[in-house]
């Protein structure tokens, strides 16, 4: 959606920043050092124009951050309609879960949508 609105050489320096930030990301949380390609991560989309950040896999759990319509997200696991993301630079080192889908709970049907397969975070996605 983002580079259908933008100049080709925009789209593509833009898909450049966000690969950039990730591998960023990734390296200092400790996840997928840039030394071992092996690592392989879930890529998610925001769809909705705010989306929280929770402690833990349940609408219960305390919001601790939030992430915009557009935002890139790196899954590290899954549990339901629910995925552990890595945190952001700016977020606590602790585990931070984000709700996919509201079908099961009165909440807008898609939230997160998967961008990507596994791939490995070097890949341009």
């Amino acid at each position: 959606q983002f580079s259908q609105a933008r100049s080709p050489d925009v789209a593509q320096e833009s898909k450049g920043v966000e690969k950039n930030a990730l591998a960023t990301e990734t390296t200092a949380a400790g996840v997928c050092p840039s030394t071992g390609s092996n690592c392989k991560l879930t890529f998610y989309r925001v769809l909705l124009p705010r989306v929280a950040v929770r402690r833990g896999p349940s609408l219960q759990h305390q919001v601790v951050a939030t992430r915009l319509q557009g935002t890139l997200c790196i899954a590290l696991d899954h549990h339901g309609n629910w995925i552990r993301v890595l945190p952001r630079l700016n977020e606590p080192r602790r585990p931070l879960w984000m709700l996919t889908s509201g079908k099961d709970c009165d909440l807008p049907q898609e939230i997160l949508v998967q961008v990507a397969g596994l791939v490995e975070p070097e890949v341009e996605i």
